[in-house]
C-alpha cells in the first residue's frame, strides 16, 4: 500500500486579483462575484442568470482542462 498523498493543485493568493470567473453554464465571463479568504461566496451571471457558485471557474481552471 502507497503512502503517497494525490497531487494537490496550488492554492490561489488570497490578495490575487481575480478579474473575472467564468460561468460554465454559458461560457462567459462574469464580473459580478464576492471572494473571501481565496473562496468564492457569492457570483452571478447576467447572461443566463446563473448563481450557483459551483458553476462559475476561473479562466486558468477551463485552460487546464
Amino acid at each position: 500500500m502507497s503512502d503517497k498523498k494525490p497531487p494537490t493543485r496550488p492554492k490561489p493568493e488570497e490578495e490575487r486579483d481575480i478579474e473575472y470567473l467564468v460561468c460554465r453554464e454559458c461560457e462567459t465571463p462574469c464580473y459580478t462575484f464576492h471572494m473571501e479568504g481565496g473562496h468564492l461566496l457569492e457570483a452571478f451571471c447576467s447572461m443566463c442568470g446563473n448563481d450557483d457558485v459551483l458553476l462559475f471557474s476561473l479562466r486558468e481552471e477551463e485552460e487546464d482542462e
